[in-house]
C-alpha cells in the first residue's frame, strides 16, 4: 500500500522542512507533549523516541481504561447503528458507564 504524502508545512523560524518531513511528530509538538505528561509524572519519552525516528511512526497514547471505554462505546454505537437501541437511550447509558470508570 502506498504511503500517504502530505504537503510540507510552511517554513517557520527554528524548524526546517527536512526535520519535519523525517519524523512523525513535529519537534515543537513533541516537546509540548513531553512537558505536559511530565507534569502528571508520566514518562512518555519512549513513545516520542519512536515517533521522532527517521520514517518513524507513533504509538497509541497512554489512556486510563482505554480498552473498557472503547468496548463500551463500540457496543453502544453498534446498537444505535443497527437500530437495536435508540441513541437517546444507548449513549447516556454508555456515558454513565464510562464516567464510572474514572
Amino acid at each position: 500500500m502506498p504511503q500517504a504524502r502530505f504537503p510540507p508545512p510552511p517554513e517557520s523560524p527554528g524548524r526546517s522542512r527536512r526535520c519535519h518531513r523525517r519524523s512523525a511528530v513535529p519537534p515543537a509538538a513533541a516537546e509540548t507533549a513531553l512537558a505536559a505528561f511530565q507534569e502528571k509524572w508520566l514518562d512518555v519519552a519512549p513513545y516520542l523516541e519512536q515517533a521522532q525516528q527517521e520514517d518513524g511512526t507513533f504509538l497509541f497514547p497512554i489512556a486510563d481504561n482505554a480498552s473498557e471505554y472503547t468496548s463500551t462505546m463500540t457496543s453502544a454505537m453498534q446498537a444505535v447503528a443497527l437500530g437495536v437501541a435508540p441513541a437517546d437511550e444507548a449513549l447516556p447509558d454508555a456515558n454513565e458507564d464510562i464516567n464510572d470508570l474514572f
